[in-house]
């Protein structure tokens, strides 16, 4: 039997119908679009050549500094399972959640954006990261055969440092 990460994804088209004499303003499903849009997202090991191994973190702190998300920040350089990080592992699916907390535990600032860069570069200077605002979160699912290299997924804070959240599954490159 084989490891499996499950997720589910769901996005709803609104638009805010403007108030007018008659009416306060309302939103609505966008008539274009007619409907709340979701569906599964699922990986296994078995779709994979190589050991997979979990990676989970409740609380990694995130600073301005630009390091590698699983293993750069304060969060270890461990799988579940005890075995080590190492520069060959790639990530096949990650979910990540900006938990909305800073070091201390308060709320973060709302500019306290966290940025997300595939390619190894910085994610606050690079105009296609990927952006999380305090609360939210995102699941990725990468390329089967090979993944994004753990040396390429990078992480890094706008302003301030916050906590978050990453829950991962990884080929340990053996």
């Amino acid at each position: 039997m084989a490891d499996t990460f499950r997720g589910a994804v769901s996005i709803t088209p609104v638009v805010t119908i403007a108030a007018d004499a008659d009416a306060d303003a309302v939103d609505a499903i966008h008539h274009d679009i007619a409907a709340t849009l979701g569906g599964k997202l699922e990986w296994n090991t078995g779709q994979q050549a190589g050991t997979g191994r979990w990676y989970y973190s409740a609380a990694t702190t995130v600073t301005t500094t630009d390091a590698n998300l699983i293993g750069g920040f304060s969060s270890g350089s461990n799988y579940t399972d005890g075995n080590s990080i190492a520069t060959g592992d790639d990530i096949r699916v990650i979910y990540v959640e900006h938990l909305g907390l800073d070091t201390n535990g308060d709320a973060s600032a709302s500019g306290d954006y966290l940025f997300l860069c595939l390619d190894g570069g910085a994610g606050g200077g690079q105009a296609d990261a990927i952006c999380l605002e305090p609360n939210e979160s995102i699941i990725l699912k990468f390329k089967l055969a090979s993944g994004v290299d753990i040396d390429n997924l990078h992480a890094d804070m706008a302003q301030n440092t916050a906590k978050i959240k990453v829950v991962a599954m990884c080929d340990d490159g053996a």
